[in-house]
């Protein structure tokens, strides 16, 4: 086997683990959970109308406004929410935890 050749097979694995550590990290997993609930819930709930009617709703009335948005949603919209906010919720103390990948693995 040439040396060029054995550099680039060598640097390819080094890649590929280096790459397997970042996405298989834990914080990047919740990351990619809450985008998927985050996309599920815009499919289920129309956005746009939801941000047109609180902006057009007077100060005063938000309340109210978000009592009947809450009592008026589906139980499934609802739940996905609660999905939401606690994988976000999860994954801030994750992130205030977190600890930059190190270029030497630490001895325990």
């Amino acid at each position: 086997m040439k040396q060029t050749t054995l550099q680039t097979t060598i640097m390819r694995r080094i890649y590929m683990a280096f790459a397997q550590r970042l996405i298989l990290h834990p914080v990047t997993l919740q990351a990619a959970v809450f985008v998927g609930v985050v996309w599920w819930l815009k499919e289920l709930v129309f956005v746009a109308h939801i941000w047109q009617s609180f902006v057009t709703t007077p100060i005063g009335e938000l309340g109210t406004f978000i009592a009947q948005v809450v009592t008026n949603a589906d139980a499934l919209t609802l739940l996905v929410t609660l999905a939401a906010l606690m994988l976000l919720a999860r994954l801030f103390t994750s992130m205030a935890r977190w600890q930059p990948l190190s270029r030497t693995p630490s001895v325990v």
